[in-house]
Formats: C-alpha cells, structure tokens, sequence
C-alpha cells in the first residue's frame, strides 16, 4: 500500500507542470477498494481508474491488485489470477493469443482520438451507443452489458476524405471484440457531387455496408458444461446500400434524410434472403433537441436493426426469432435533449412491428427504452444515470393501448439505475436493477455498492 501512495504522489508530481501548460490537459484519478469472497477465498482489491485527456486524445484505464487475505499464513498474498494468463496442454497459438488479449486488453477502458464526426476517429475499448452509418444493422451497440465480470475491449475507426483534403471517400468500421472479432462492421462512402460548391448536394453520401457475427454463440455457452455448447449457430452476415441527404446542418440545428436497402441471408439456409427497405430523417434543434424517426418494409422475415443496443445479452434469441411478416412495417422513432455539455441527458426512443388489419394499425412486439443522466457538473454531491426498458414477447394491441401501458410496471419492465454521491473525495456509487411481477408489484432489487477515492 505504501508503494501505491508513493506512486500517487509521483504520478501527481510529473503531472502538474502539464496541467498548468496546457489548458487542454485533464486528470480524473479514481481508486476504489472491492472485497469478495471466491470459493472460500477472501479477496481485498484496489482498483486504479485513472481518465486522461489531452487535446483530441483520451484514455480511459482500469487495473484491479487482489489479495487473498490469510493464505499461505501470510496477512496478504498478492493474487495473480488475474494478470497471469494460464493455458491448456491442447491450447493452440491462437487459443493462447486470444486468452492472454482477453487478460490484458481490459485493462484499457478506452483509448480514443476525436469524436465521432470528426474526419478521424479511433477509439478502442469500451463501446456505448455505437452506430454505423445510418443504423440499418447496427444501432446504438453497447459492449458495456457484461461489466464488471467480463469487460469487453472492442474498437471504432472512422476517417473522411476530408482529414486529406479529399472529400469523395470515407470509411466506417467497428468490432464489438478485439479478442475474438466476432461481431464487426464496416461502411465504406462517397460523395460523388463534393465539386459542387453547393452544401446539400455536395454533402450527398453513397455508401455500402457490411456486418457479420462470426460466432453468434459467443456468450451461450451453458454455465454447467461450457465445452456443450446447447446454442451452435451459422455465422450471421448481412450487408446493403445507403444514401444520406444532409438538409440542413449548422450548430443550432441538423436535418438529414436517408434510406436504405439491406439483404439478410437465412443462416440456418433453410429460407430466402430476407430484404428490408427503409427510410426516415434525423437531426437536433437549437443544438440540444434532438429526433428521429424512420419506417421499414420487410420480405422474408427481415430481422430490423439486429446488432441493437441489447444485442449481447439476447444473441440467441435474435438468432432464433422469426423475422418480420412482409404484410407488416417496423417503425421506430426517438428524442431527447442535452443540457449543460452532457449535465442532464434525456433519450426516449419507441420501436414496433406494425400490423395493418383492415384498417386497424396494431402494435406487434413492441420495445421502449428511456435513459436520464445527470452529470457530476450539475450538483457535484450526487450524479446517476437510469435506464427504463420495457419490451413486449409475442404480444399485440392496439396503438391506443400501446400507449396506455408504456409506464405500466410489470413484468415486462425492468429499471436500472447507478448513483454516485460525492463527499469531498470520497465516493459511494450504488448500482440497482428493479424488476416486477405481472400484477405490477416490484420484485427485490438487486442491489450493489461499491466505493472509491477520487484523488484527482
């Protein structure tokens, strides 16, 4: 413990020159202290969470040193579990790679340059609201849903024409998992009217995307026998076209139209490809109101939107999921605000199957999500980010009773929400997961609290 505090204060100490030179320079240092008790083993841990950003660069880190408390006769034994990778005899040199990536690569949280929209943008490690191109295949993808127990490290490359004073060109690409590269996307673009000195027509995007999940089953192996797989899938792949007509875009205010063609081969290869056909616009108001709204045709069970924010819990189910009868459309639409720079963020966004019966538009399968944060700079004392998700299985109603039953809790809804509360540089964050039963009465929550020290 000694070395660590002595490390702290060497670490501040090269620091500060920085952070007075440069005003673009930023240090946010947390430590927090985890206690666990494994298979009879009692663990004291000291998790090291620095932020870094300099300029255009980020870095986010992230390393935990366990002890086990008593072992050996010792008062603490330092923990390699989780630094020393350990291999099988059969292990290939592939296998081998791919355990010790899966070790050290979460150590990064993140490490980014620019931000999405910028000419170039890379960013490696933790991915939250990750899109491609309009979000015909993948839309808002989190690699986040399985922290702490299994942090992900995936990666996002963006680079435009533009950082090389060729605007015809650019290019989109993004994997969910740089330890096994699974799931990944690509969009490759071009303006071919950039020579029109005119904002609208030269902004004109043609792009084509692909995206495969090379192993649908990554997460579905039975915890009791994990070399029996009971999920073996097919690959998944899907690719299409796009076209994006920026209306307007300016500070204050964006409008932007766009459509979209997208082919799914059936996996399984019993079925036709499935097709959808899409359009809808997009943008923000006055800088900080922003929506959305979009309508899919589908043929041959076409699955929207299949890499979406919930995809890694729900992989099998997606695969396995009938898609959209072609009578049918899907709709989706969202809004939501920005205040303060990222203070107090609101989403809303709504998602349904369509059913037009003689008249009479029916909702089919329909999903809500909600998402409220409110930043540290607002208050300083607390801060929390909540998520309300509610997501109808096999079930249909009218549009009026859609609406009605939206803020209905049952089991069908699920809140989740983390909170931190801040006293000088002590902080306690608590995380909750509130579930109901049918009759709308709330289930215990699972709970979790957790601590650290924000030293800088």
């Amino acid at each position: 413990m000694k070395k660590v505090v002595i490390l702290f204060a060497l670490a501040s100490f090269l620091l500060f020159p920085l952070t007075a030179a440069d005003g673009d320079f930023d240090l946010d240092l947390d430590v927090g202290i985890d206690y666990q008790n494994v298979e009879g083993l009692t663990l004291v841990g000291v998790n090291l969470q620095p932020d870094i950003s300099i300029g255009k660069f980020g870095f986010g880190l992230k390393g935990s040193l366990f002890f086990e408390i008593g072992a050996d006769g010792g008062l603490l034994t330092f923990n390699s579990e989780n630094w020393v990778p350990v291999f099988e005899p059969e292990d290939t040199l592939l296998d081998k790679v791919k355990t010790t990536a899966g070790i050290y690569l979460p150590i990064f949280r993140y490490a980014r340059y620019g931000f999405k929209g910028d000419p170039l943008h890379a960013r490696i490690g933790q991915l939250d609201g990750s899109s491609l191109g309009t979000g015909m295949f993948v839309n808002n993808y989190s690699n986040t849903l399985f922290l702490p127990n299994k942090p992900l490290v995936g990666a996002i490359l963006d680079i435009d024409g533009r950082l090389f004073n060729f605007p015809y060109i650019g290019f989109e690409g993004m994997t969910g998992n740089l330890a096994e590269f699974d799931l990944m996307a690509g969009r490759l673009y071009t303006r071919p009217l950039a020579f029109v000195d005119f904002p609208v027509i030269r902004d004109i995007q043609i792009g084509a995307s692909y995206a495969v999940d090379a192993d649908p089953a990554l997460y579905s192996e039975d915890p009791e026998d994990p070399e029996d797989p009971s999920f073996t899938p097919n690959p998944v792949m899907m690719y299409g076209a796009d076209i994006i007509l920026p209306l307007f875009d300016a500070s204050l205010a964006r409008l932007r139209l766009f459509g979209d063609y997208g082919i799914q081969p059936d996996p399984k290869g019993t079925e036709e490809d499935a097709t959808g056909l899409r359009g809808g616009f997009d943008g923000h108001i006055l800088g900080f109101l922003s929506y959305g709204a979009n309508v899919l045709l589908p043929t041959n069970n076409y699955k929207p939107e299949y890499f979406n924010t919930s995809y890694d819990l729900y992989r099998e189910d997606r695969y396995e999921a009938d898609g959209m009868d072609s009578d049918n459309f899907f709709f989706n639409g969202s809004a939501g605000f920005n205040l303060l720079d990222n203070a107090l963020i609101f989403d809303l966004n709504v998602s349904s199957e369509i059913e037009n019966d003689s008249g009479t538009l029916n909702v089919t399968n329909p999903m809500m999500t909600a998402k409220f944060s409110l930043g540290e700079e607002l208050f300083g004392f607390v801060y929390f980010d909540a998520f309300y998700r509610k997501q109808f299985s096999d079930s249909e109603m009218g549009v009026p009773e859609f609406i009605d039953s939206i803020l209905s809790l049952d089991d069908n809804s699920e809140i989740r929400a983390n909170v931190s509360v801040k006293y000088n540089i002590f902080v306690i964050d608590t995380g909750y997961v509130i579930t109901f039963q049918e009759d709308g009465t709330m289930n215990a929550p699972d709970v979790t609290v957790g601590g650290k020290v924000k030293l800088l």
